[in-house]
């Protein structure tokens, strides 16, 4: 990347310089401000790979534009870049309007999904409340939350966390009535 977009003018203004790409290992995201730019990096990105060894997937590449509605051609290998309304990078969906309830519903899906793998300890009764609970804010919690500081903060943002939330609570105490030490060991 530092090849690539050594003494160009690629990216979107940030501050006083410019920010042209998020790498994190293997996954890259270019940014830009304009269709040309935006080619001029990917082709850029094509050439510099091939000294390095790498390669780049045309079928994985997506393309979207934030805030518009078109699209315009980009390619890789001459394969055209599929566009796409959202996508996921790093454990996080972006989303071409900017709205974050796609990674919400994600989140609190796959903190649902650590919940329930957690079952067997919801429902044993020799480990405390206070265990119990102590693994939901360390293990479950932060699943829900993850990258949440990236979220706009607004009412339908804490109603879908709440609501998560008192669906757990209600998992806890529907498990503390129900469950008595001579029905159910670990």
């Amino acid at each position: 990347m530092r090849k690539t977009t050594h003494g160009q003018n690629y990216g979107i203004q940030l501050g006083p310089g410019k920010l042209a790409d998020f790498d994190f290992a293997d996954d890259i995201a270019l940014l830009s401000n304009t269709r040309d730019a935006l080619q001029d990096i990917t082709t850029g990105l094509q050439i510099n790979r091939t000294k390095v060894g790498l390669r780049i997937s045309a079928e994985k590449t997506k393309a979207m534009i934030v805030g518009e509605h078109q699209t315009i051609l980009l390619t890789v290998d001459q394969k055209d870049i599929e566009y796409v309304d959202k996508f996921q990078y790093l454990g996080s969906y972006m989303s071409r309007t900017g709205d974050v309830d796609t990674d919400i519903r994600a989140r609190i899906g796959k903190a649902s999904g650590v919940f329930r793998r957690l079952h067997n300890v919801w429902r044993c009764s020799s480990i405390g409340m206070n265990t119990k609970l102590r693994l939901y804010t360390s293990v479950v919690l932060p699943t829900a939350i993850y990258a949440g500081e990236t979220w706009t903060s607004v009412a339908k943002t804490r109603h879908m966390l709440d609501v998560f939330n008192r669906r757990v609570c209600e998992t806890f105490w529907a498990f503390r009535g129900k469950i008595t030490s001579a029905t159910r060991t670990c």
